[in-house]
């Protein structure tokens, strides 16, 4: 029988990277003024690193005596590290690197340097634990990951995100680092699930940042300037639906741009506003709309559809039928939904939660369960308020949709059976808010 006695290996190959004296691989790291040389075994180097497989062959590294000299300026010396311990002991911490900054950097740093395995680990961590940095960063992240094709999967879901919701690159906080082409794509669409005139604010903001220079106050700006400007948005302006704005937008925060506009164009939508039901001259693009607006009842969901509120709604009816049905109309359903916060969009925390969710009235928590695609969620009839309290009622229930596809035969649902501990409407100190005893909770995610 082969036993198994790798675990002391291991460690002695870790306690290489703190303590050993026998290096014969010096790395100079980093750019003027934040350089650093150090030290590794070319033995570890190359049996982790098919990159350091071929750096270290004579072609590529410089040798002086039995030392292998190695330059590295594009990776930090604080970056460098953190693959050096990776390498030397298979460990890695990620906490706290995405608010510093340095996450992607590590992962560009992984993929460049071949290691697979630490690449793949990053983006599990970015896609599971770091959804509202991301949300924040998308922008700067999808363009991060499509120059990298080891990082396909954050790539792709990246993609899916704003596919689903392209209202995510207006409202990231690196929107501006977007390429006009990009943004261009964007404005063409018509499913951003934005007002129009959110969609103007967000080109002008980004039209300013490409002209730093500009002044913030365009009372201010010059023949020069307007000049300047109108060039800079000149491939975006035909897509801006001008007509789906309200004459008091169009005239606070439209007008004073309005140099920025063709004159025919400008001339027109002033006989717009001013004449009421005249005909437009130009072709008027219809309002955006959600993706899913003919199927869907929530905004911004990318779970719910407006048959699933449709079932849900005869659920809160006590109806043994579905307002859905071949006719279906989603102005026939009796409920308006509005989303008060999401996943993607929000932190994961119970005080996200409490902070979005309390005191709103009868709310929907909807979940979808990470790999499966089941769709789960619970109604509570009340009210969220962090009492700490059970609260008492008779029609909350959970449900499961399955994946959502066949309502006839994926659908379940479950009506409370102890009334008096219906919802744990715990207070933000506890660790959950749910439904029943256990039955459907929302953990704290960490």
């Amino acid at each position: 029988m082969l036993s198994d006695l790798s675990s002391t290996l291991l460690k002695d190959i870790r306690q290489l990277f703190e303590d050993a004296d026998d290096y014969n691989v010096t790395i100079q790291v980093g750019e003027e003024p934040n350089i650093e040389v150090l030290n590794a075994h070319s033995v570890i180097l190359r049996a982790r690193s098919s990159y350091f497989r071929s750096a270290l062959s004579s072609k590529w590294a410089k040798k002086k005596g039995d030392t292998f000299t190695y330059k590295k300026p594009n990776i930090s010396p604080k970056i460098f590290k953190e693959i050096l311990r990776y390498i030397y002991t298979g460990t890695i911490s990620l906490n706290d690197k995405a608010e510093q900054g340095e996450l992607l950097k590590l992962l560009v740093a992984a993929d460049e340097l071949e290691l697979e395995e630490l690449v793949e680990h990053i983006q599990e961590h970015i896609i599971t634990n770091e959804s509202e940095w991301l949300k924040k960063n998308i922008v700067h992240v999808q363009q991060t990951a499509s120059k990298h094709k080891a990082c396909g999967r954050l790539h792709s879901y990246c993609e899916k995100n704003i596919s689903e919701d392209a209202s995510l690159i207006f409202q990231s906080d690196d929107f501006t680092l977007i390429e006009e082409t990009s943004l261009i794509a964007l404005l063409k669409r018509d499913d951003l699930s934005m007002n129009e005139i959110e969609v103007w604010d967000h080109v002008i903001k980004w039209g300013m940042a490409q002209n730093p220079n500009l002044s913030s106050d365009v009372k201010t700006w010059s023949k020069e300037d307007f000049n300047l400007m109108e060039q800079t948005l000149k491939g975006c302006m035909a897509h801006i639906r001008f007509f789906q704005i309200s004459s008091t937008d169009y005239f606070y925060k439209v007008r004073p741009f309005k140099k920025l506009l063709p004159s025919d164009l400008k001339e027109n939508l002033k006989e717009h506003f001013m004449v009421p039901g005249v005909e437009p001259k130009f072709a008027v693009l219809p309002p955006r709309k959600s993706k899913n607006s003919k199927k869907d009842k929530l905004p911004g969901s990318n779970i719910i559809s407006s048959q699933h509120a449709s079932l849900i709604s005869s659920w809160i009816d006590r109806q043994d039928f579905s307002y859905n049905n071949d006719n279906f109309n989603i102005d026939e359903i009796p409920y308006e939904f509005n989303l008060l916060t999401r996943g993607f969009r929000d932190s994961l925390t119970r005080q996200e939660f409490h902070n979005k969710c309390n005191n709103q009235g009868p709310t929907l928590v909807i979940l979808k369960v990470l790999g499966t695609g089941q769709i789960i969620g619970g109604y509570n009839p009340v009210n969220w308020s962090s009492s700490g309290k059970w609260v008492t009622t008779r029609d909350s229930f959970i449900f499961s949709l399955g994946e959502g596809n066949d309502l006839k035969s994926e659908a379940i649902l479950s009506r409370v059976q102890n009334h008096e501990q219906a919802i744990r409407d715990c207070a933000i100190s506890y660790e959950c808010v749910g439904f029943g005893c256990g039955d459907l909770r929302k953990l704290q995610v960490l």
